[in-house]
């Protein structure tokens, strides 16, 4: 079975933004320290449309009481495409 899908913006680690408060209550997906998804939002690199991808792992801030990324274990991808399943194959577990 595929990691969750989440979408987020890459522009800060914190999982509190709308787009993935609203994706993770979609899929029914309750995170956790520890939790690994497939991190996505959508991108276009000239005039052609894809995804910015990256396998992450969810952890809890204390200090700040939010979900974040650990942006450490990030390994950004580009993948042209419409379809979000085009990235299934590309994080099979």
């Amino acid at each position: 079975m595929p990691m969750p899908r989440v979408r987020m913006d890459f522009n800060s680690n914190s999982l509190e933004n709308q787009y993935t408060l609203d994706d993770l209550k979609l899929q029914g997906i309750e995170l956790e320290s520890g939790t690994q998804c497939v991190f996505y939002d959508f991108d276009a690199e000239g005039e052609v449309n894809g995804f910015l991808h990256s396998a992450g792992t969810v952890w809890w801030d204390e200090k700040t009481k939010v979900f974040r990324i650990d942006m450490r274990t990030l390994r950004y991808q580009y993948t042209p495409g419409n379809d979000l399943a085009v990235l299934d194959d590309l994080y099979p577990e």
